[in-house]
């Protein structure tokens, strides 16, 4: 059904098809970011974004809907590992680990992403 929905126009049937698919797989994160998209509010998109990274979800385009701010260690960590998978992002990272509270692990991101080759870190090659 949701292949179903996707194809139509944006409608009320669209929106009732796809309302109905969502209440019956919530985990279908795909579904969620359409709906999103389509329908969700900022701060909607916003929320589900956090969520799904704070439970360990990672994808690269929820990182257009999460506002980071100075204080949010964790999720601005996970952002930058996550980011720093491609590397025309390595300057963006660098500016997101400025953010960091924990002046320790800030310092030690930047040194990684201005120095070294993350991956290289994360595949055991260093």
């Amino acid at each position: 059904m949701k292949n179903y929905a996707t194809i139509l126009d944006n409608n009320k049937y669209k929106k009732q098809i796809l309302y109905k698919c969502l209440t019956q797989t919530p985990q279908d994160v795909d579904l969620i970011k359409l709906w999103n998209h389509l329908y969700g509010t900022k701060k909607d998109r916003e929320n589900f974004a956090i969520n799904a990274f704070e439970n360990g979800y990672v994808d690269l385009e929820l990182l257009k809907d999460i506002k980071l701010y100075k204080g949010m260690d964790e999720l601005i960590t996970k952002a930058i590992l996550v980011a720093s998978s491609k590397d025309e992002n390595k300057e963006i990272c660098i500016s997101l680990a400025n953010n960091l509270v924990d002046k320790k692990l800030k310092n030690t991101l930047i040194d990684i992403l201005e120095t070294d080759d993350l991956k290289s870190y994360i595949l055991g090659e260093k």
